[in-house]
């Protein structure tokens, strides 16, 4: 029953973008699932799919894995826009889905208790021309992609890394595209291209940034940054985890929390005291930590509020041995400079994220209000229902600006910290104010489970939170505009 409803729940999101992105053309499915029954229900749907859709072929493919990974191919070389994404989970099928339908369905699988098996996602978006896949684990699952499709994954390191050497203002008009989609998409590779890739980068030594970045940037290597702990979140310096010298080697042991993409990871970098004894920032170094060392355990996943496909689970470190090479820059005491380069980076993605998912957010409300007749109009034509459209567009569009402003800051050679907080702040206020709304002009509609406001409504929670609270970037703004005046 559970691939059926899996089945089922993935040709509805065909359904939802077909007529657009499909007309007149080719859909291939494909799904080695055998049993008879999932492969009677599948063979249903596409029997009624077809009748409503004669315009469109349909080739139903119940298959091994070698025809498996042949149907990718096919749909990745239909190149079909922008707005067109594939997902596949593990080797059981794969489909169209448009405009992050792909969470949804993992939200199924999710609250199935299937596990981390749909760990993969491949959307893809169009910018200045050309066509940027968002991949995870494709290496594992053995996916090709079409030779000119860039690899996401690359879009902040250099291009003598391996990388597409994008500047801010290009990755931040990007997240606007591909995080209209899901924010989900985003959290599976931005440990990776802000976090870990950029503390690499400026505090790194030769050798290390030749070991990762060229991995990272192809997709083959997933950085996750290991800072929170149970006692550690907002105030950072009160870390526990030490890293102890032992002649050539460090041990490290501690308990980090919320840690993004672990269950994945290549590469943790982990902060931790190498002086326990000393206070201040000075005693915290950071290590580049390989996933595969011993003595390093990952959690269960947690269930969260929203987000479902991301995983943040306790990482555990005992008696974690890594050789004095892993120290990041090979030096002692850099404190939470490295930190602070990823996570700034890493907020002004948020800021893009979070624009980008108000921007879907305020399409699905127009479409539905123009859909739903009230009193005879459509509740789009009612000035209590434009008041509501109005005042997330207007401050969707200053999120916007605000965001743009700050990359363009930071491409100017100089990170703008206080412009970074401001569009993190603002950004991420603004896009659950206009979840709100969102789901205010569904009604009843807006509280069922049923719909990409729902979803939405429980994500965008998270942006207020991680990256620094809404509560911290207020006083990180306040400090520094009160010490320049």
């Amino acid at each position: 029953m559970k691939i059926i409803k899996l089945l089922i729940l993935s040709f509805f999101a065909l359904g939802m973008i077909i007529n657009s992105a499909f007309a007149g053309g080719k859909l291939v499915i494909a799904s080695n699932a055998s049993d008879a029954a999932p492969r009677q229900a599948m063979e249903d749907i596409v029997a009624k799919f077809q009748a409503a859709n004669p315009d469109i072929e349909v080739v139903l493919n119940t298959t091994e894995h070698e025809a498996f990974k042949t149907a990718i191919r096919t749909i990745l070389a239909a190149d079909k826009g922008p707005d067109v994404a594939t997902w596949f989970a593990g080797n059981r099928m794969a489909g169209f889905v448009s405009d992050g339908l792909f969470a949804d369905v993992s939200d199924v699988w999710a609250s199935e208790g299937w596990g981390n098996s749909m760990s993969s996602t491949m959307p893809s978006v169009t910018f200045n021309g050309k066509q940027y896949a968002v991949p995870f684990s494709y290496y594992q699952w053995g996916v090709y992609y079409r030779k000119d499709i860039y690899d996401a994954n690359g879009i902040s390191i250099p291009k003598n890394y391996g990388g597409l050497g994008l500047s801010m203002k290009e990755q931040i008009l990007l997240t606007f595209e591909f995080t209209r989609a899901s924010a989900v998409y985003r959290s599976r590779f931005s440990t990776t291209i802000g976090l870990c890739s950029q503390a690499l980068l400026d505090f790194g030594t030769d050798k290390q940034k030749e070991k990762y970045l060229p991995l990272m940037a192809s997709g083959k290597a997933v950085g996750s940054f290991a800072l929170t702990e149970p006692n550690a979140g907002s105030d950072a310096l009160s870390l526990e985890t030490s890293a102890i010298k032992d002649g050539d080697d460090y041990i490290i042991n501690g308990t980090k929390k919320y840690i993004t993409n672990a269950p994945y990871a290549d590469v943790f970098l982990v902060m931790a005291k190498t002086n326990p004894n000393s206070e201040g920032s000075e005693a915290i170094s950071s290590f580049l930590v390989d996933s595969n060392l011993s003595g390093i355990e990952i959690g269960e996943t947690p269930k969260m509020l929203g987000q479902k496909g991301s995983s943040s689970p306790e990482v555990y470190f005992q008696n974690c041995r890594v050789n004095k090479d892993a120290l990041l820059g090979e030096k002692e005491g850099g404190g939470l400079k490295p930190a602070l380069r990823g996570i700034n980076h890493a907020r002004l993605h948020v800021a893009g994220t979070c624009v980008g998912q108000a921007k879907r957010l305020i399409k699905e409300s127009i479409l539905f209000a123009n859909n739903r007749i009230q009193f005879n109009q459509q509740i789009s034509q009612m000035p209590s229902i434009q008041n509501l459209i109005s005042d997330s567009y207007s401050e969707m569009l200053a999120a916007e600006a605000l965001t743009l402003n700050a990359a363009d800051k930071f491409d100017d050679g100089i990170i703008p910290e206080t412009e970074i907080s401001s569009a993190k702040y603002f950004a991420s206020e603004m896009v659950s104010k206009v979840a709100d709304r969102s789901l205010q002009i569904m009604g009843g509609a807006g509280y069922l489970e049923d719909n990409v406001i729902t979803r939405f409504y429980r994500d965008t929670r998270l942006f207020r939170l991680f990256e620094g609270t809404s509560q911290i970037q207020q006083r990180n703004i306040a400090r520094k505009i009160i010490k320049e005046i």
